[in-house]
């Protein structure tokens, strides 16, 4: 379960950032991951951990394009935004599927493996 401090609604911006980098790049720390509470996670990612936590077996399966979509959905998650409780076409409306999606197709785009 996401710590109540660590939720934040994607439908609702926050001013809350919970880090600033004086060099204005991002730093991922990314890290496999297999006890996570349910079995269904695929990965997480919390404004207050650095780390990004992914299981093993997803990457097992995946190729690079759907792997960065994964890390860039985590990512924004350490912004605060929530993947809510949405199913369906409304769910990848949500910030955190949508810059994941968004991420993927520029991998697609210029990736050569």
């Amino acid at each position: 379960m996401i710590p109540k401090k660590d939720r934040y609604d994607s439908e609702k911006r926050t001013d809350m950032i919970p880090f600033q980098d004086t060099d204005h790049e991002a730093d991922i720390f990314w890290e496999l991951f297999e006890d996570f509470d349910y079995p269904e996670t695929i990965g997480s990612g919390f404004p207050s951990k650095s780390e990004i936590y992914t299981r093993p077996s997803f990457i097992n399966k995946r190729k690079m394009a759907e792997i960065t979509n994964h890390i860039a959905h985590e990512y924004t998650h350490k912004f605060g935004f929530i993947d809510g409780n949405y199913r369906g076409n409304r769910r990848r409306e949500l910030v955190s599927y949508a810059f994941g999606d968004l991420v993927e197709s520029f991998v697609q785009k210029y990736d050569t493996e």
